[in-house]
């Protein structure tokens, strides 16, 4: 009977072990994961315009993602652009 005892307490005991580290994961991750900051504002709050140009602070129309020389562009800027960006929505 001991045998089978000590033959059974290391499966048993790595399987609690695992079982506390996984608990321990899962509420590390979900009580302290990442948090959205209440700070961060919505920069493009028109929707006519609902795409957020970061370096050039600037919203672009729906199917204009791409911010080149003080314009709002479909496909891309073209091969004179001096300064570009591309814009996403919030």
């Amino acid at each position: 009977m001991k045998s089978k005892l000590c033959k059974s307490s290391l499966p048993i005991g790595m399987g609690v072990i695992l079982t506390v580290i996984t608990v321990i994961a899962l509420m590390s991750t979900s009580f302290m994961g990442c948090k959205k900051t209440s700070t961060t504002t919505k920069h493009c709050s028109n929707s006519a315009y609902p795409l957020w140009c970061s370096n050039a602070k600037v919203c672009c129309t729906p199917g204009h993602a791409y911010y080149c020389d003080g314009q709002c562009y479909s496909s891309g800027c073209p091969s004179s652009t001096i300064t570009r960006d591309n814009c996403a929505p919030e």
